[in-house]
């Protein structure tokens, strides 16, 4: 399986790429996406529902960073949407179990999500009303790198203070929450 997952990924390179560029640009993607996967592995709460609306959020800056790079206003407009309705779902459920668990330091992770809410929302406002291209792509690039390190931060402070907790929602209501 993995001999022929890997022919189907050569193939797909040299799509993209000239054959002398080939492997040095197959090496690059292989080990950005093994650091991506390290990444993600490394931010795991080990409770796999908040799991996966993180990793959906990973791409949601993934895709915000593709946007911007691209000039694509659309899909920086797209992104824009993508951070509304993740913290529409994930920031409920997380807080839904933080009160289900009686999390101790419940209001500073709340904090943390409204001032998200509050610099997203400020970005989208400049956004709306950037006059130029260059203006909103600038805008698009700034969501993308405030995404990241947002992320990363809350993550790797706010969500791991939450993880221990995170055993009383498993016993609670096992895989769901």
């Amino acid at each position: 399986m993995w001999f022929i997952s890997s022919l189907m990924f050569n193939k797909t390179l040299e799509k993209y790429f000239k054959p002398a560029r080939l492997k040095e640009e197959g090496t690059f993607i292989w080990k950005q996406a093994m650091a991506t996967k390290d990444l993600l592995k490394s931010l795991s709460l080990n409770y796999p529902p908040l799991d996966r609306e993180h990793l959906g959020f990973f791409e949601t800056i993934q895709g915000a960073k593709n946007s911007a790079e691209n000039k694509d206003i659309p899909g920086i407009t797209d992104a824009f949407e993508a951070c509304y309705n993740y913290a529409r779902v994930h920031f409920v459920h997380e807080e839904r179990i933080m009160d289900k668990i009686h999390f101790p330091d419940k209001e500073a992770h709340f904090k943390s999500h409204a001032t998200f809410i509050k610099n997203v929302s400020e970005m989208r406002e400049k956004f709306e009303y950037a006059s130029s291209l260059e203006e909103k792509v600038q805008i698009g690039q700034d969501l993308a790198s405030f995404l990241e390190v947002w992320f990363l931060g809350h993550v790797m402070s706010r969500d791991r203070i939450l993880k221990p907790y995170l055993v009383r929602i498993r016993a609670l209501i096992p895989e769901e929450s």
